[in-house]
């Protein structure tokens, strides 16, 4: 089913040759081994059509960050994000962000935390943070309109050092979780597990 869509108990699916090249969809199966309608929580994205079989690759979780309304999906994040490295030339280790709310400011905004593979410097970073959100208005039409209305407000970049996530790995590790069940996530809403990634509350 389309990836905008809610998924809820009665939605009705899509066959293969329903699918549309360039757009984005939940996976549902139904199994012979007992699954009927499972929605594994993946998105794909159908790159094109052979012989009227989509030919489709992985695009993200199906994770979705809605703060008001905005309804970002972690694929459009990650094309975005793509869209404003490629434009600067500039590189980075890893990046995650959340909605926080300034003091003293009524709507909400996206925070980028960001390693990078070499220092950036100010106007570079400025520039990135520029372009990340024109990418992010093009990629969701919710996003733009909770921009142009300003119940979001504009996103904000808090520059990380290279090593920043490797040692959030670590820390995870040492609570006692599984290395292999340590999850990269791009949204962090939980303020203890941002504040150990950035230093900062």
């Amino acid at each position: 089913m389309d990836a905008d869509a809610d998924l809820t108990p009665d939605v009705e699916t899509l066959l293969p040759h329903e699918l549309e090249a360039g757009r984005e969809y939940h996976v549902i199966f139904t199994h012979v081994g007992g699954f009927h309608r499972y929605a594994v929580g993946d998105v794909v994205r159908v790159v094109d059509m052979s012989g009227g079989v989509p030919r489709v690759a992985y695009a993200g979780r199906a994770n979705r960050s809605d703060a008001v309304g905005e309804r970002l999906r972690e694929s459009q994040v990650v094309r975005a994000l793509r869209s404003a490295l490629t434009a600067t030339g500039l590189g980075l280790v890893n990046v995650a962000c959340r909605t926080e709310v300034t003091p003293g400011e009524g709507a909400p905004h996206y925070v980028f935390a960001v390693a990078p593979e070499s220092p950036w410097q100010e106007a570079e970073a400025a520039r990135f943070t520029e372009l990340l959100d024109d990418a992010l208005r093009r990629e969701s039409a919710d996003y733009g309109r909770a921009r142009s209305t300003r119940s979001l407000g504009a996103p904000a970049l808090r520059l990380l050092d290279r090593d920043a996530f490797q040692r959030d790995w670590h820390a995870s590790v040492a609570t006692g979780i599984r290395p292999t069940q340590v999850k990269d996530r791009l949204f962090r809403q939980d303020a203890a597990l941002w504040c150990r990634l950035t230093g900062r509350a």
